[in-house]
């Protein structure tokens, strides 16, 4: 018995936290660029992480995804894996990414390359925000609560874009080909 949970843990579904809840995401789906809706596909978080040598993409969170939606569904807390290491690992930035029903991504740091090949549509205007503990930061993140919550976009006129709250339920996801997506650069 001792066995089972040394093979889970290999096999990448261990973390240090255990999950508490679910916290539920979900918005609509826009065309763009000439693109069709899509009735077979799904959605994922990939949230951006530091942990490591370099930036990479750390995939939790999955749900479903129609022609005119898409649900997701994150257990809380993140992994520690899954935050930014730099910024203490108190929180983290996810994007909320439409792929085809038959590609599967696993929990955790996303080393497929061709992921990004995979990739149908992304609400580039939205982040799902994760944050762990209410410490001030001096930073944007600040106006977010504890968890999981939603933010929006907010354009800089210099340096990098930050986000402000929204409710989860407001989430766009464009749809279409990656030079048609708006991407919110807060990096």
């Amino acid at each position: 018995m001792i066995l089972v949970p040394i093979l889970v843990c290999a096999l990448g579904a261990c973390s240090d936290k255990q999950a508490s809840h679910s916290t539920a995401v979900n918005g609509s789906m826009t065309p763009v660029g000439g693109a069709p809706r899509r009735s077979s596909a799904k959605a994922v978080v990939v949230w951006t992480t530091d942990a490591g040598q370099s930036d990479s993409f750390y995939k939790y969170g999955e749900g479903t995804a129609t022609a005119t939606s898409f649900n997701l569904s994150i257990d809380e807390p993140l992994p520690t894996e899954a935050t930014l290491a730099t910024l203490g690992g108190i929180f983290s930035v996810g994007l909320a990414v439409l792929i085809p029903s038959s590609v599967s991504v696993p929990n955790g740091v996303v080393t497929d390359p061709n992921f990004g090949a995979d990739i149908l549509g992304l609400a580039g205007q939205y982040a799902i925000i994760y944050r762990e503990n209410a410490t001030p930061t001096g930073l944007w993140v600040d106006q977010f609560p504890d968890g999981v919550s939603c933010g929006q976009c907010v354009p800089a006129t210099t340096g990098f874009d930050t986000f402000t709250p929204v409710p989860c339920n407001l989430m766009e996801m464009q749809v279409g080909p990656m030079s048609a997506i708006t991407v919110c650069n807060w990096t």
